[in-house]
């Protein structure tokens, strides 16, 4: 019962800080963070650089499994999550699908006086492999966002000579936006306990509003968090203390498990295909 209540609260009250939350509570939070970026790195090369749906399907449901079954990310959260990108990615799947010619293995016509729509076999294919391309694109890069804190990704590309620059101000716009998404929260509350939204006309009105004022109040927190960041000792460089976590044997055998039956799928297909040539 404790844990209903306190995931209840988390969504309702922080939902807006789920992935930054996630990151630190996650069980592969005890994974080598050099792992996990080479890991990631290793599936995205495999789901963009082939054009093979059991690649992409096998990698989305090893990220599920990791995220949902080792990480405890409850399973609501993650579909939750992965709403945001799949309007985008049915944006664009809609765009593949339909031309307005004919052309290829037609599947699917409508027509008006001014307007034709064609469904044809390839494009139906074309945006199959993008779908299913993309969330597990995007499943890759949710279990590294959901399992590992942004100081140590940090700290672990900054060992790969990046400049300091490029990571401070990867993270300060990190944890900026995560203000920001704090601040319009509690306006936005604030409108509906004052019936800022009780219809459209005034809604519109209301949103004018929140954005005026989300600008004037985020100069005025960047100043705040500047002058705080300098009170710390900050001199132009930050520094993440990070706890050392060795690779284990276990942690190998989940990423060579995943590469061996990735491999092998693309090594399959090529073979394939130089046997049909």
């Amino acid at each position: 019962m404790p844990k209903v209540v306190w995931r209840f609260f988390m969504r309702k009250i922080h939902s807006h800080f789920v992935i930054d939350y996630y990151s630190y509570r996650s069980g592969l939070g005890r994974w080598n963070p050099l792992l996990k970026i080479i890991f990631t790195l290793a599936a995205l090369l495999a789901v963009i650089g082939t054009e093979d749906i059991q690649i992409a399907g096998i990698t989305f449901l090893c990220m599920v499994v990791l995220v949902i079954k080792i990480g405890k990310v409850p399973l609501e959260e993650y579909g939750r999550l992965l709403m945001v990108p799949a309007v985008f990615i049915a944006t664009g799947a809609i765009v593949v699908l339909l031309q307005f010619e004919e052309g290829g293995t037609l599947l699917w016509k409508w027509k008006n006086l001014i307007l034709e729509v064609y469904i044809t076999k390839e494009n139906l294919k074309q945006a199959s492999i993008l779908v299913a391309k993309s969330f597990s694109a995007v499943s890759v890069l949710y279990m590294l966002s959901l399992s590992t804190p942004i100081g140590e990704i940090l700290q672990e590309l900054k060992k790969w000579h990046m400049p300091s620059i490029v990571l401070d101000l990867m993270y300060l716009i990190y944890h900026y936006i995560f203000i920001l998404l704090e601040i319009n929260h509690k306006q936005k509350e604030a409108a509906k306990a004052r019936l800022g939204y009780r219809d459209w006309r005034i809604a519109i009105r209301t949103f004018a509003k929140e954005l005026s004022n989300l600008l004037i109040l985020s100069l005025q927190k960047s100043n705040t968090y500047f002058d705080a960041m300098e009170a710390r000792g900050y001199c132009g460089e930050l520094n993440f203390l990070v706890e050392k976590k060795p690779v284990t044997i276990s942690q190998l055998l989940v990423v060579g498990l995943y590469l061996a039956v990735t491999v092998f799928l693309i090594l399959k297909k090529w073979a394939w295909f130089l046997f049909i040539k």
